[in-house]
C-alpha cells in the first residue's frame, strides 16, 4: 500500500466490524462507525451520513472487500477440510471390524449418500395422485362387493353354506374330506 493506502486503527476497526468473520456477521455501517469513532454527541442522521461516506471511500470499500474475500476462503477451506474429515470418519466407521454389522452398513448409507451415490427419483407426470388411488379402490370393491359396498351395507364376505350329505358345509370340498378321510356318511 502506499502511504495514503494505509488504514488509521480507527478506520481498520471500522473495517473489521463491516467485514466480520467465519463466526460473527459484520456490523452495518452505522454500527460500525458508532463503535469506531467517539459519536456519542452526534445526531443519529450525521453518523449515518458519515458512515456512509467513509464506507465510500476506495481504500476502506477495498480493504472491506479484502477481507470477506478471505474469510470466504477461510469458510471453504474449513468447510472442505471438514467434510473431508468427515468421510474418512464414515469410512473409518464402514470398514471397522469392532463395529456391530448395523453401524458399519448405516456407515456405508451415510457414505453412499455425501458422494451422490444415491440419487432421488423424480415422480413422472403419469404418478398417481392419493385421489387416484381412492378412486381404483373403491371401483375394485364395488366389483367385490357389488351394490352392498354402494348402500353401506355389510361387506364382509362370508362363505357359502351348501348341504353336503344332509350336513351344512362350507363348500364341496368338506364333502371330498369326508369321503377321502373315510369317514363317509351316505344320507
Amino acid at each position: 500500500m502506499a502511504k495514503g493506502d494505509t488504514l488509521t486503527p480507527k478506520q481498520a476497526k471500522f473495517v473489521a466490524l463491516v467485514a466480520g468473520s467465519p463466526d460473527i456477521k459484520g456490523l452495518s455501517y452505522t454500527e460500525a462507525y458508532r463503535q469506531s469513532y467517539a459519536s456519542e454527541n452526534m445526531k443519529p442522521t450525521t453518523l449515518r451520513v458519515e458512515a456512509a461516506k467513509l464506507a465510500k471511500q476506495p481504500k476502506i470499500r477495498d480493504a472491506i472487500d479484502s477481507l470477506k474475500g478471505r474469510d470466504v476462503e477461510v469458510q471453504s477451506l474449513v468447510e472442505r477440510v471438514s467434510r473431508d474429515w468427515v468421510v474418512r470418519k464414515l469410512q473409518d466407521e464402514a470398514t471397522s471390524e469392532h463395529n456391530p454389522p448395523a453401524t458399519r452398513v448405516r456407515a456405508l448409507e451415510l457414505l453412499g449418500k455425501s458422494q451422490g451415490v444415491f440419487t432421488e427419483r423424480e415422480r413422472g407426470s403419469d404418478a398417481r395422485t392419493t385421489d387416484d388411488v381412492a378412486s381404483e379402490i373403491e371401483a375394485k370393491l364395488r366389483k367385490m362387493f357389488g351394490t352392498a359396498y354402494d348402500k353401506g351395507g355389510d361387506t364382509t364376505p362370508t362363505p357359502s353354506k351348501k348341504k353336503v350329505d344332509g350336513r351344512t358345509g362350507n363348500t364341496d370340498a368338506t364333502k371330498t374330506l369326508l369321503l377321502t378321510s373315510g369317514d363317509s356318511h351316505e344320507a
